[in-house]
């Protein structure tokens, strides 16, 4: 919405601070949760659902609308 041009805009070390929280954070609720070591169970349980419209850059070009700060996203 109306504060994605400033998150966007923040300053490269505001962005790695942030991401290396969030990292810890993962870390953390992970680890909580004893779900490390699971890979082998969700490749066996977990199948992607099939897609029937092309990937981005595969199909017709489509142009988004354009973004509208004031839509109350």
């Amino acid at each position: 919405g109306p504060f994605k041009r400033a998150l966007w805009d923040l300053p490269e070390s505001v962005k790695t601070e942030i991401a290396r929280a969030y990292d810890e954070k993962f870390e953390f609720l992970f680890s909580q949760l004893a779900i490390g070591g699971t890979a082998d169970a969700v490749k066996r349980f977990v199948h992607p659902p099939e897609r029937h419209m092309p990937l981005p850059g595969q199909g017709p070009d489509v142009l988004a609308a354009p973004d509208d700060p004031d839509a109350g996203e």
